[in-house]
């Protein structure tokens, strides 16, 4: 945590410098849409980094990879920063940095540098303090670090980039939700608008609603940012999906249409090796709507040329596709389409003879079966997979999606086979009671995904399970509070995913 903190105030001493010294408009302080020249510190990526923190402080999502919590603290130091810059003027900020030596030094030197930049982190109480007093704000350091929901009405749209000058939590209501759907689709908003807009929605409830718009911009926008946020809500209501052939070949035409438009034919696939992209985000968006099209089960309806091509580079070896820098979700699903007909047995050993182990891994962490589901567990327990990619194939398997009942009993395996979980976690570490904290970790990932009502079942075995690892009284009363976190939150999220569910299945049928 020192070293997040480290960063939340270089964060915020350098836009406090940037600010004091930078000749800018007073209003690019205070406006995200028209401030172009600082749209790298408040920008709609910012904005999510310092919310996406706040829910990981608040319980709402429960793991937080590092980089992430970096960003989030970053983040939330230039905003508070854009706070001061609101609310005092420039020659009260500008004797409160100087009062405390604060500015950047002039050398270069990286060890002059490092020297300064802890200079700043010893006198961040005393900074903070000063500020909190200039501006009667007695808990300023904790800002933006805890935030409540604001309802936002059609009448607040008039003014939209006040709404997200600073990290806010949205509730939009169904009118104004409607009104910024239509706005998104029309183009009638900005891209930047859209992307502060599309993140606002936090329950698998409210996701719901943003299938048209999500459909709109992965099909209509260039702006990859963007796009990737559209397909993290596509792929969450395909998750709310329920198990129908005919909705499922529905939904997966939907995303066809979409994705193949970011493609345009079967020609960039095959010549891929020595296709040129104008720009990088052109080849990310492209990669990405390959993943896409590449997932989708009912590819032979929608684009037969495209599945002759896959069924063609069946009949060479994975080792020479890789060679040839074919696409690896190309390669996955050639793969899927050679054995399609095989038993799980059979693509299990030839997952693990053909392809490197990490990409069998993915591809095992996505069982349709029972069947399937009880090779990927004994897999995981049988001590055959290299020591580092355990605990990754054992969170992979409890963090994706899955048809009903899969989940439970992946979760349900964890917990009857307790001992031997815990025993192939050992063969990885390298520090006493390591194991122990990767057994949380996967829990809270467990508790993070649930959806069924069977989950929460197979949960409250699973931390029982932990309670009674023998570990120290220290760490098990440390542990306590984030068992029980992550079981409320899995409880909330099946009950938020029964509605969305339901929503849904109203919504396709109108």
């Amino acid at each position: 945590m020192k070293k997040l903190f480290t960063i939340q105030i270089e964060s915020l001493i350098k836009t406090l410098a940037l600010y004091v010294l930078v000749d800018l408009p007073q209003e690019a302080w205070f406006d995200s849409e028209t401030s172009d020249n600082l749209g790298g510190l408040f920008s709609p990526e910012a904005f999510q980094d310092a919310v996406k923190y706040e829910s990981y402080l608040s319980g709402r999502i429960l793991n937080l990879d590092r980089e992430s919590m970096e960003n989030g603290v970053r983040a939330i130091g230039a905003y508070q920063a854009r706070y001061v810059a609101a609310h005092l003027p420039k020659a009260k900020v500008k004797k409160i940095l100087q009062s405390l030596d604060l500015f950047e030094p002039k050398q270069k030197d990286k060890k002059f540098v490092r020297a300064w930049q802890k200079r700043w982190v010893e006198r961040a109480d005393d900074l903070y303090n000063r500020l909190s007093k200039a501006l009667d704000e007695p808990d300023f350091r904790e800002k933006f670090t805890r935030l409540e929901k604001t309802k936002v009405t059609e009448s607040m749209l008039k003014n939209f980039p006040a709404l997200v000058r600073y990290p806010a939590r949205f509730e939009f209501t169904a009118e104004a939700t409607k009104i910024m759907n239509q706005k998104v689709i029309d183009s009638q908003v900005t891209p930047r608008i859209a992307d502060y807009y599309v993140y606002s929605f936090e329950s698998y409830e409210a996701i719901v609603s943003l299938l048209p718009v999500a459909e709109f911009l992965v099909r209509e926008s260039n702006y990859a940012h963007l796009i990737w946020l559209a397909g993290d809500y596509l792929n969450i209501i395909w998750r709310v999906l329920p198990d129908d052939e005919l909705l499922n070949a529905r939904f997966e035409r939907v995303l066809f249409n979409a994705y193949w438009l970011k493609i345009n034919s079967l020609w960039p696939i095959v010549n891929y090796p020595k296709f040129k992209f104008n720009r990088e985000n052109d080849e990310l968006i492209f990669n990405d709507a390959l993943g896409w099209i590449m997932s989708l089960t009912n590819l032979d309806d929608f684009c037969p040329e495209l599945c002759e091509y896959l069924d063609f580079l069946g009949n060479f070896s994975v080792a020479d596709q890789i060679a040839s820098d074919i696409p690896k979700p190309v390669i996955n699903c050639a793969f899927h389409r050679k054995h399609k007909n095989d038993a799980p047995e059979k693509i299990f050993a030839a997952a693990l003879n053909e392809l490197p182990e990490e990409d069998a891994l993915t591809m095992f962490a996505h069982p349709d079966t029972p069947e399937e589901a009880e090779l990927s567990v004994d897999f995981l327990l049988s001590g055959r997979l290299d020591a580092e990619n355990v605990p990754f194939f054992a969170e992979k398997l409890v963090n994706v999606s899955h048809p009903d009942k899969i989940a439970p009993y992946i979760i349900n395996r964890y917990v009857d086979e307790f001992e031997n979980l815990v025993k192939q976690f050992e063969r990885y570490n390298c520090r006493e009671r390591l194991d122990y904290d990767i057994t949380v970790s996967i829990f809270e990932t467990a508790c993070d995904n649930a959806v069924e009502p069977d989950e929460l079942l197979a949960l409250e075995r699973f931390a029982d399970a932990i309670r009674d690892q023998k570990v120290s009284g220290k760490r098990r009363s440390l542990t306590a509070p984030r068992l029980d976190r992550a079981l409320k939150l899995a409880k909330a999220n099946v009950a938020d995913f029964a509605k969305a569910r339901q929503k849904l299945v109203d919504f396709l049928a109108y």
